[in-house]
């Protein structure tokens, strides 16, 4: 019985084996992981050799597979079929490998064989075989006939069908760089595979191009979710997909180096090294160590400091691979040379070792997106050392070779041409070109190439946009940061025009990118949370987004790996909420992508109305600009240079700790540093005129600076006394905002009287009031929280102390409605993770425990209040993103559509803050805005403080952001 059913079993597979030009079934495919098949399928028989051969080639063991091919063309008892089959296999993994030496004799071959019409597997090689001999056009064409042939012969879901789609797909992506249809082509491939309709054996490239597309369109989320879902499907059978899974690791590794985590790549590239080791398999190794070394310094060279022995110690590893077989395409050792110069700004030779690289590309056969690179990277260095000819020309290079209209007849003079708006390019290409442009105006003098690099920034800034509406907040702040230079050479190229010509529409252009620098993502928050805005929107759509992104946020603060299946599912469903909208919503789609920015003409007569100035600061590459509007109009710039950085860092060090407070050199350095840094920022205060109001937009490092406490003038007593200096405040009510946009769309008029309904939470209860500071206590916050329920008359309000003081009660209070509410509790501010920042309240169950309230619970959230005070340390310190401007517990609530939110800089004196917040509530109830209660309050703590508690330790940490 036994040897019938073997002889059943072989026939059943002769019959599938050889059915149609010898079609391999999925079950087929997956021979090596069933011990069963093996059993029934003799390891000698023609059928097995066969099936391991294919299995092989599917996986990617091309020449393993090829091998096989070979070993059965001494097989005689193959038919004519069996041997077309055979023959064409074996030209594929030949043509995989780059092999073509006797391709197309053998193509001529099998051409005249083929049996019943043309075989689609012949026009599948031939169109590989064209794609490698350059013919691309004929390439595709012929390609689309033999995916057209398969879908007649096999159907649409068969995986032969999928695998010419694969085919294509890697046609257009290394030949023609049309992104957009490569990705196009392996979403559909990936998706059959996710439907089951073909095997993972046969889809697995599309994972792998698809991820890479997603990295080259720096879309780096989308690109790390698909990888690691391919990882996550082939981890259980890794022994038969090991060469695939490393490289799968590898493309991880790159993805995270592209997104910022270079060292987070580093030890990934460094786990992949060590499990090579230990699988002391030669053959791998081979195949993988060159690529492995190559990425580690690429990861490397993108790390603000590059440990050169490490660096020469892999370079050397490189050349003993060489010395033994030719390396990887990929992999050139002078492109790793140039790119390491470039990084430690040694420009000269990094033209040396790049034009090396591009040599040797243009002899060999390369991807043209290392001819990009190489090109790119020129032009920066031709740049940095002042050839502008040379940096054009290879700016105009890249620019070619990074479109579809590389091979066209295109004059790329006309770059500033509205048609090209329907092309997609990448912006950090034009970037270098109008660095080009703008650095031979400073060489020159040429005011129509600053012209040029100027038009050049504004259709970045066009082009750019279109790929902000990518939905992960970490593809957004990566996109942002690459391209946070452009705006800043943008400003530089405006104030330049501006000092020539004094035109209003320099000051347009600059109120515009000072804007477009900053807090586009606030924007898009504050419009989800408003529904004032585009009332025809579902609020439930809202409330899902809401929900989406707070979820997606507990499991990336919980650590939680982004091949999960629930952040999987999260990600997927946020996708599927974003084209929804998208498709349903369109306008309010757009305008959360807008590029309409508060305009020069709106500022000014927002400026003229109130007599408030309003300054913004652009932190660039070499310089701070500034641009003040006022009575007068100002738009400076300041060098960056160690002077003020200097400055800037002593004045937080002086400033924000009491180590700064006695000693006579100690308080003539106070004196200094501070009239030193009013001078280099705020030099132009007499074009205020009657304005008594300044509104500051802080960026970089200035954020840590509080205004108020800059000394107007340099006192020149000798004897220690903070109490009488020239403080800023003691002239100008000092307020600040994020951006314009934010601001303006939140200003609003309000009354704040006795009347007021207030919120407030003590972190400690009346009995705990004289506890000791180990137990965690904040004995004064009882005192600051007393003040306010003495000075307030609302029955409603609700005061909480120490255990009631509870996380749940906050978020049940929160949304009932108030005009202020007031937090005393402890609070943390995390400057390497936005998601880390919390309030920290007492747990409902006792008063030893805690439970913290992150910012990214809340940000999401429409709260209903005029007023947040933030009586806790540090709510104004966060992690700063170029791009996006710094991420604290203070943005959260402005986020929000919080209109006024009082927050710290520092970690504040618990007794003086009961001092400060206790005048302004007073002054706040006697019906005066927050900005005047705040600046009259800290006027009468310093008036009634001594000579040493009057310094700003005790009484500039306090800030108040409008909107």
């Amino acid at each position: 019985m036994k040897t019938i059913w073997r002889s059943l079993i072989i026939a059943s597979f002769s019959f599938l084996l050889f059915k149609c030009n010898h079609v391999t079934s999925e079950t087929e495919l997956r021979w090596m992981s069933n011990p069963r098949l093996k059993e029934y399928i003799h390891g000698d028989s023609i059928n097995y050799k066969f099936l391991k051969a294919d299995s092989l080639r599917f996986i990617g063991e091309h020449e393993l597979a090829l091998t096989e091919y070979q070993t059965l063309s001494n097989k005689l008892e193959l038919s004519s079929v069996e041997d077309n089959y055979r023959l064409n296999q074996q030209i594929y993994c030949q043509l995989s490998l780059k092999d073509t030496v006797y391709v197309k004799k053998r193509l001529n071959q099998i051409g005249k064989l083929s049996y019943g019409g043309v075989s689609p597997d012949y026009l599948l090689n031939v169109g590989m075989y064209l794609d490698l001999s350059g013919d691309t056009d004929s390439s595709l064409s012929i390609l689309y006939k033999a995916k057209d042939l398969y879908s007649t012969r096999y159907g649409n879901n068969h995986f032969k069908h999928w695998l010419s789609e694969i085919q294509l797909g890697k046609v257009y992506r290394y030949s023609t760089l049309e992104y957009d249809s490569v990705q196009a082509i392996f979403d559909r491939t990936v998706n059959q595979v996710r439907n089951q309709n073909i095997p993972i054996e046969v889809g697995w490239p599309a994972y792998f191009h698809l991820a890479d597309i997603n990295r080259i369109n720096r879309d780096y989320v989308t690109g790390l979710t698909n990888v690691s879902e391919f990882i996550e499907l082939i981890t259980n059978d890794k022994i038969r997909f090991k060469k695939i899974y490393y490289e799968a690791l590898i493309l991880r590794a790159k993805l995270t180096s592209n997104s910022g985590e270079s060292d987070v790549a580093l030890q990934i590239f460094e786990s992949v090294l060590e499990d090579l080791e230990l699988l002391n398999d030669g053959k791998l190794s081979v195949d993988l160590l060159p690529n492995i070394y190559n990425e580690i310094l690429i990861s490397a060279t993108r790390l603000k400091y590059v440990n050169a022995e490490v660096f020469n110690e892999y370079i050397e590893e490189l050349k003993k691979f060489a010395q033994d077989s030719p390396l990887p395409s990929d992999v050139n050792i002078n492109r790793l040379i140039g790119r390491y110069y470039s990084g430690i700004k040694d420009y000269e030779r990094t033209i040396e070792y790049t034009e090396a690289a591009l040599s040797e590309y243009i002899k060999g056969v390369t991807r043209r997106r290392l001819w990009i690179e190489a090109y790119a990277i020129l032009a920066h260095a031709h740049t940095q050392v002042g050839n502008f000819e040379e940096a054009l020309e290879y700016s105009y290079l890249s620019l070619t070779y990074d479109t579809s209209l590389q091979d066209t007849d295109f004059d790329w003079e006309r770059v500033f041409s509205p048609e090209l708006t329907s092309v997609k390019f990448k912006f950090v290409s034009y970037r270098r070109l109008g660095d080009a442009y703008s650095g031979n105006y400073a060489k020159s003098q040429n005011i129509s190439d600053l012209q040029k690099a100027l038009k050049i920034y504004q259709l970045i800034d066009s082009i750019a946009l279109r790929n902000t509406n990518a939905i992960e907040e970490e593809a957004l702040l990566n996109f942002f940061g690459e391209g946070f230079g452009m705006y800043s050479k943008a400003i530089d190229a405006i104030y330049h025009l501006y000092q020539i010509g004094h035109s209003e529409y320099y000051l347009d252009l600059a109120t515009y990118f000072f804007e477009r620098s900053k807090n586009l993502l606030m924007h898009r928050e504050l419009l989800l949370n408003n529904t004032e805005y585009f009332p025809e929107v579902p609020i439930e759509l809202r409330n899902q987004e809401k929900r989406l992104n707070k979820e997606i946020s507990i499991l990336k603060n919980a650590g939680i790996s982004e091949n999960s299946a629930k952040l999987k599912e999260l990600l997927q469903n946020q996708k599927k909420h974003f084209d929804y909208i998208q498709n349903r919503h369109p306008d309010y789609y757009r305008s959360k992508y807008s590029q309409e920015m508060a305009d020069y003409e709106e500022v000014k007569r927002y400026s003229d109305s109130l007599k408030r100035a309003v300054i913004q600061f652009h932190w660039g590459q070499d310089y701070i600009y500034v641009l003040s509007i006022a009575k007068d109009v100002v738009f400076n710039r300041v060098q960056l240079n160690s002077e003020i950085l200097e400055n800037i860092s002593a004045y937080s060090k002086l400033t924000g700790s009491t180590k700064s407070l006695f000693g006579q050199d100690t308080f003539q350095k106070f004196k200094e540093v501070s009239n030193e840094l009013f001078n280099q920022l705020l030099s132009f205060h007499n074009t205020f005129g009657e304005y008594k109001e300044i509104l500051i937009l802080p960026a970089g490092a200035i954020t840590t600076i509080p205004f108020e406490s800059l000394l107007i003038t340099s006192n020149k007593t000798v004897e220690i006394n903070y109490k009488n200096l020239d403080y800023l405040i003691n002239h100008y009510e000092v307020s600040y905002a994020h951006s314009l946009k934010t601001h303006l769309s939140n200003n609003r008029a309000t009354d704040f009287n006795e009347l007021s309904k207030v919120i407030a939470y003590s972190f400690s209860e009346k009995l705990n009031a004289q506890s000791s500071s180990s137990n965690n206590e904040l004995p004064n916050s009882w005192i600051e929280v007393q003040k306010i329920e003495q000075m307030n008359a609302n029955r409603q309000s609700v005061f909480r102390y120490g255990a009631s003081a509870s996380k749940r009660n906050f978020v049940q209070d929160i949304y009932s409605g108030s005009h202020i509410v007031h937090i005393a509790m402890h609070a943390s501010s995390s400057l390497t993770n936005r998601l880390e920042n919390n309030i920290e309240f007492r747990h409902s169950g006792g008063n030893t425990n805690t439970s913290f309230l992150y910012g990214y619970e809340f940000l999401a959230e429409n709260i209903k209040t005029e007023l947040v005070v933030l009586s806790s340390c540090e709510t104004g310190m966060g992690k700063e993103y170029q791009g996006e401007g710094t991420f604290s517990l203070n943005r959260a609530f402005v986020q929000s559509g919080v209109p006024n939110v009082l927050s710290s800089l520092w970690s504040i004196s618990d007794r003086s803050s009961t001092d400060i917040m206790g005048g302004f509530y007073l002054n706040l109830f006697s019906d005066m805005n927050p900005s005047t209660a705040l600046r009259l309050a800290k006027i009468t703590y310093i008036n009634n403080s001594d000579q040493i508690t009057s310094h700003p330790y005790f009484w500039a940490a306090f800030n108040l952001f409008r909107g």
